[in-house]
């Protein structure tokens, strides 16, 4: 085309970029595509979606998607539907499909007959189909989806599903028997119910009739008991169609009574956790009293132990000999009547005639002297005063 001086724009581009995502050829397709960027060729919505069917991850698809936002190229229906086929390619692309067509009525794009078909059958193939009753509803809603025929009326459920795909004959019937389960919780007759699936046939051999007949047998608990008339339409009877929701029913009282278990376990496992709690805040409590009353006990034993020792001059027990370390560790080191000092506990008498600095004069000059300090037996070195007093003192005797 070249040679012959043909103008390429993006109409051709998009034709051949089409062709090969059609063929499979990715990497041609987005060759192309981007040699039709660099001859300042602008892309339109038809162009990237074409490019999106060449598209062989979800990468690519946001990739391009993000792209025409930049660019300011308008999508549409086809657009994402191109995009959701994308998913028949990945691993686990329900989500991904789910994601753009949501995105796709997020923008105000009303989604077409193709859209719907592609997404049914991204979600059948992957056997979701809380999300197939749930999009094909939205469809219903939109008015773009409707399954009954004129024919229908007050004494026969009539359903035409001609020219559907076997995924969305599947999400119509899923929809029809729930319909159906609904006007017997709100006690409406049950009328019998017809299914035309048409004369489409491949090679000599009809095509949708006999997936509706296996999904009829398969899809729903207990079957439904269906015949086959002699223009092609398969009959389900009332019976058939009570005894289904029936099961039905019963199901969802079993799952309710399942659930009321449930709650009521977990209820008593919660009171059983808040009892055990309960108990470990009170026994916790009960042992903080106890250390408490262990400490004041091992603090009068020791002042004890410090007034016999320091009354009897006997040795000192273990732990007073690692006090003392540690204060000589602290201080200068000291002769053994200093640390006895050091050590004595408050309000004992003691004798200080012979420090330059211990005489009752000197303690009444003293920031630290204890106010109600007295001498005794009116001798003019012995004092009362606190231990505060002694390490005020001891201090005072280093400077």
């Amino acid at each position: 085309m070249r040679t012959e001086g043909v103008v390429l724009d993006a109409v051709i581009y998009s034709t051949v970029i089409g062709a090969y995502a059609d063929a499979g050829r990715s990497s041609d397709a987005f060759s192309l595509f981007n040699e039709m960027k660099q001859q300042n060729i602008r892309a339109n919505e038809i162009v990237y979606s074409c490019v999106l069917r060449a598209c062989t991850s979800v990468e690519q698809v946001d990739h391009l998607l993000r792209e025409m936002e930049v660019n300011g190229v308008k999508k549409n229906s086809v657009v994402f539907t191109s995009a959701i086929n994308v998913c028949h390619k990945v691993k686990g692309g329900v989500k991904d499909a789910g994601r753009w067509f949501d995105q796709m009525l997020s923008q105000g794009i009303k989604p077409d007959w193709v859209a719907y078909m592609s997404l049914f059958e991204v979600l059948n193939n992957n056997k979701s189909y809380d999300l197939l009753d749930h999009y094909y509803l939205t469809g219903l809603q939109n008015g773009i989806l409707s399954h009954y025929s004129k024919d229908s009326d007050f004494n026969e459920k009539t359903i035409d599903l001609h020219g559907w795909s076997t995924a969305l004959a599947r999400a119509a019937l899923r929809n029809v028997m729930q319909e159906y389960c609904q006007d017997h919780r709100t006690r409406q007759k049950l009328v019998p119910l017809r299914i035309l699936t048409g004369k489409g046939y491949s090679k000599n051999q009809p095509v949708l009739r006999p997936a509706v007949t296996k999904m009829l047998m398969a899809d729903f608990q207990p079957g439904l008991q269906h015949e086959i008339s002699q223009t092609g339409d398969i009959f389900i009877s009332p019976e058939s169609i009570r005894a289904y929701v029936a099961h039905q029913q019963n199901l969802v009282s079993r799952k309710a009574l399942d659930l009321a278990l449930d709650f009521e376990r977990v209820s008593l496992e919660e009171e059983r956790r808040l009892q055990r709690q309960e108990r470990m805040e009170k026994l916790a409590l009960e042992m903080e009293s106890y250390t408490n009353n262990i400490a004041n006990i091992d603090a009068d034993i020791a002042n004890l132990e410090r007034a016999l020792f320091f009354r009897s001059n006997s040795p000192p027990p273990a732990y007073l000999q690692r006090e003392e370390r540690l204060l000589s560790d602290t201080f200068n080191p000291l002769d053994e009547k200093s640390r006895r000092m050091e050590l004595a506990p408050a309000g004992y008498y003691s004798n200080f005639g012979n420090s330059p600095r211990a005489s009752a004069s000197s303690y009444s000059t003293s920031r630290r002297a204890s106010p109600n300090a007295k001498p005794r037996n009116g001798s003019p070195g012995a004092i009362v005063f606190g231990l505060d007093d002694l390490y005020y003192e001891r201090r005072q005797s280093r400077v």
